[in-house]
Formats: structure tokens, C-alpha cells, sequence
């Protein structure tokens, strides 16, 4: 059964209990307001459908005479997972996340072979979508890859190194370079890892809000690390700069 649930009455109402108190209606990006509020409203809309998910899940079968209430499942990849590119109490939040074990490049090979093996129509419609979060207005044009300040394929390379190769900043720099040297220059790698480690480290404390995942794949993101890391990482970003001169030189 699938239901189709608006919920701009609740977004309105929650921005003018907000208005009354601070006297402040924030605003979209797109709408000339700041990173800042553009960022608490798509947090706001993410956690109304949290808190509205988990309420029909409990109703759901009660209105249909039914025993019991249902699962709530839980719709993040582990390349989003693995930065933190998630609001707490989101998607991220459910009883069990089904695709948390998958990355984003291989859930969309799964969901292809689906639409043309099954002839499913729909599915494929999703398939050829720009993945988006649907949190800003349509016009603004931001997209999940924009969002991230990376693509999905170097965020599947960077998971792979740092969860089945157990890389961490300055040997994920080295393999990269080699890996990548008809790409980018040295010092544009660098900043690259240096983007994705800042962005673990800056988002870990996210992870004690996520829900299970079935672990599929090998970069498996729901390991025993620190939730609290220093995004610096002074030493080992010395190294890779000291690394990146001495190729430059």
C-alpha cells in the first residue's frame, strides 16, 4: 500500500511557531537566504518525515483492524553513509536500512538489472533520475554529487581504500597517485583526499543516529572507529603536502 503524504502544512506550521518566538522566517539559498538557513529547513523537512514515518508505521495496521505496527526502513547508501551525508534523524533514522551495506554505483547496477530483467517501468524511472534529496527547490539545481562536493565514483574509490585497504589520509594519498596520475596533477589529489577526510571526520557523530544496515558489500561503514575524530589531521596531511612538493619540485 502506498500513500502519497504533502507536508507543507506541518513545515508552515513549525516556521510560524518559529516566527512568533524569534520574530525570523529563514529562507532557501535559492530564495537569497543564507547557507545557514537553507540548511536548517532542508533539516527540518528531513525530520518531519522521520517523525511522520514512525507515526503511520504505528498506525498503519490499527486503521485497518490489523494487530501489530510496522518496520521502518531506514534508505541511505553506504557511500552517504560513509561521509555522513545525512541529516541526524532523517532517512538515515529507521528500524533497519535495507541498501546501507551498498554503494551508490552498485545499487544503481542491482536496480537496472531489475527494471530490464522484470520489465519494471517504474523502477526504471528511478534509475535515469539525477539523484537529488528533494530538500531545496527544483530551480536551484543542486544534485546529491553537488551537495557532497564529490562524484559517486570517487566516493566509491575513496570507501574502497578506506574500508577494505584500510587507508587511512597519507596511504590512500599514495595509491591515488598512482591510480590517478593521468587525471589530476599531485596537488589536486591531495586536496581531494584531504576534502574527504575533513568531511568524515567533521560528520562522524552522525553515526550514533543511524540505523542497522544489512551489511552486503566489503566496505562495510558500521565499524568501531572514534565517532569523534580532529577533521586537521595534522600529521598525516603534513606528510601528503611534503609528498606533494617534493613531486612538484
Amino acid at each position: 500500500t502506498h500513500f502519497s503524504v504533502l507536508i507543507d502544512t506541518v513545515i508552515n506550521s513549525i516556521l510560524a511557531i518559529f516566527n512568533s518566538v524569534l520574530k525570523s522566517t529563514p529562507r532557501f539559498t535559492a530564495n537569497q537566504g543564507s547557507i545557514t538557513e537553507n540548511q536548517a529547513l532542508k533539516n527540518l523537512q528531513g525530520r518531519v518525515r522521520m517523525v511522520l514515518s514512525y507515526f503511520f508505521a504505528q498506525l498503519c495496521l490499527w486503521t485497518a483492524g490489523r494487530p501489530g505496527w510496522l518496520l521502518v526502513l531506514g534508505s541511505k547508501n553506504s557511500n552517504e553513509r560513509s561521509i555522513g551525508h545525512f541529516a541526524k534523524y532523517d532517512c538515515s533514522s529507521g528500524d533497519v536500512n535495507p541498501i546501507g551495506g551498498l554503494s551508490r554505483i552498485n545499487l544503481h547496477l542491482f536496480l537496472s538489472y531489475c527494471a530490464q530483467t522484470f520489465n519494471l517501468m517504474t523502477v526504471r524511472r528511478i534509475c535515469d533520475t539525477t539523484p537529488n534529496s528533494e530538500l531545496v527547490p527544483l530551480s536551484h539545481g543542486e544534485t546529491k554529487e553537488s551537495e557532497m562536493g564529490m562524484s559517486f565514483e570517487d566516493l566509491t574509490t575513496y570507501s574502497k581504500l578506506r574500508m577494505e585497504q584500510h587507508c587511512g589520509p597519507f596511504s590512500m594519498f599514495c595509491k591515488l597517485l598512482s591510480q590517478w596520475s593521468t587525471r589530476h596533477k599531485p596537488n589536486e589529489v591531495a586536496e581531494k583526499v584531504k576534502f574527504f577526510f575533513r568531511t568524515i571526520s567533521s560528520h562522524r557523530h552522525k553515526f550514533s543516529a543511524t540505523s542497522m544496515a544489512c551489511c552486503i558489500e566489503q566496505e562495510n561503514t558500521d565499524d568501531i572507529r572514534p565517532v569523534l575524530g580532529c577533521p586537521q589531521w595534522t600529521w598525516q596531511f603534513n606528510y601528503i603536502d611534503e609528498k606533494v612538493k617534493k613531486l612538484v619540485l
